[in-house]
């Protein structure tokens, strides 16, 4: 009782247990946080029947190992969670919790299994290779709730058109560069180690046929075949790509955090695979540079100067086809396609549309 404020770390004095207050008020709040989406609580918590039912609902290991010494030095009903609208975001739920004493976290909701398993991998295989959020805590999903992870809230915004300047295009190429410079021994992913082939055709086709399924219903059925030939025709190009190594797979503005013109974190890892490098360049090449390409240079600039740029141009159309077959794939198969995803499935229709015309 006779702490202040600033005592971050202390001695419970029933336990005689060190304990630090930021990393059990984080834990408090992922837990009560996870707890109030789930009864379908939203804003100021200050429901005590949501608090006392917290832990029979979640059954969060976190929360039986943490005792009531530690859980009283934190005023979990004055936390704030505030829903992230994130335009480019399709599948994940974002919060930014505030806690009394303004400090600030991520917590981030994740409905598909491999997606949490693959964040947390890569959040921490990551931590001091490149910058990314650090995780604070998690809560693995269960047949009664979804996975998610409560991570540093990074200062700063998304990446816009504005934003580029030569410094931070160059910062944001020596980044890629590092994350392609840990090489793995298969491709796939690597949260299911067993699954890895060394076969990069192999790797690449299965998930193109697994996105190409998707959209059958949907899409015509002459595009779906000029959309197979097209990889029987092409796919002799992956049989020189760079690769295994770490790929994020979304690199793109809309994953990039900047603050004062430098890159703060890269952030949603939920596609991140092990893959080749070239697929990391297909978003950079979507962008519109228009007006910026000078700013793309000096990107390019900065990934040569860890590591050789990869031969992509060829490769390209196949791997920007595969890209759209999968944002529109995943937007019929949720059912998102003609509302809230609708803007980013017309721009993915509208390219393979174009693709079917051209061929």
């Amino acid at each position: 009782n006779g702490l202040s404020l600033s005592d971050r770390i202390w001695e419970c004095p029933s336990c005689k247990k060190t304990l630090d207050r930021d990393i059990n008020a984080a834990k408090n709040i992922l837990t009560v946080g996870l707890a109030g989406l789930a009864f379908g609580e939203s804003g100021r918590l200050g429901n005590n029947n949501l608090l006392q039912s917290c832990s029979l609902w979640i059954r969060n290991p976190l929360v039986l190992a943490m005792g009531s010494c530690q859980k009283e030095q934190f005023a979990l009903q004055s936390a704030t969670f505030t829903h992230i609208d994130h335009t480019d975001t399709i599948i994940a739920e974002v919060y930014k919790v505030t806690t009394s004493d303004n400090q600030s976290f991520i917590l981030k909701i994740c409905p598909r299994v491999d997606d949490y398993f693959r964040e947390v991998y890569f959040l921490c295989r990551l931590k001091g290779c490149i910058p990314v959020p650090r995780m604070i805590a998690s809560v693995e999903p269960s047949s009664s709730h979804f996975g998610a992870i409560l991570m540093e809230y990074l200062e700063g915004e998304l990446l816009k058109e504005e934003d580029w300047t030569d410094d931070l295009a160059f910062e944001m190429g020596v980044a890629l560069a590092r994350l392609h410079n840990n090489r793995i021994d298969g491709y796939g992913d690597l949260t299911k180690p067993k699954t890895l082939t060394r076969d990069a055709i192999l790797y690449f086709n299965k998930k193109f046929l697994e996105e190409l399924d998707e959209c059958k219903g949907h899409l015509p059925e002459n595009l779906i075949e000029k959309c197979n030939a097209y990889l029987d025709s092409s796919q002799s190009l992956l049989a020189n790509v760079d690769g295994p190594c770490l790929v994020h797979r979304d690199f793109r503005l809309g994953n990039m955090i900047v603050c004062h013109g430098q890159l703060q974190g890269i952030i949603d890892w939920a596609s991140a695979r092990s893959g080749f490098a070239e697929q990391d360049f297909c978003s950079i090449e979507q962008f519109k540079w228009g007006p910026h390409a000078r700013y793309k240079k000096s990107f390019l600039d900065g990934y040569s100067s860890v590591r050789p740029i990869p031969n992509y141009q060829l490769i390209m159309p196949l791997l920007q086809l595969g890209r759209a077959l999968a944002v529109v794939g995943y937007t019929v198969k949720s059912n998102t396609w003609n509302n809230s995803n609708s803007s980013l499935y017309t721009l993915n229709r509208q390219f393979l549309d174009s693709f079917d015309d051209s061929n």
